[in-house]
């Protein structure tokens, strides 16, 4: 059904996902956003003791049962342009 391909990983990594090169953390690190997002701290958002079992069983599975696809040829040929 699939055709197997080699392909690196930054191949498969989107382009706003990617480190970028020395130098620009700082400038990363001024964006709205990433203030916004560490001035709410690393304490979780939600607290587990508000949410019912059932809540929480379907969120364990949602994150458990995750699989892997093939990238599309087309996903491919687009990128190779």
């Amino acid at each position: 059904m699939f055709k197997r391909i080699n392909i690196s990983r930054d191949q498969l990594t989107p382009a706003f996902l990617k480190v970028p090169p020395n130098g620009c953390m700082e400038e990363i690190g001024q964006r709205a956003a990433v203030k916004k997002a560490f001035a709410l701290g690393p304490e979780p958002r939600e607290d587990l003791a508000l949410i019912s079992a059932d809540e929480q069983a379907r969120s364990w599975k949602v994150v458990t049962n995750q699989r892997a696809r093939a990238v599309l040829e087309e996903w491919i040929a687009a990128e190779a342009g």
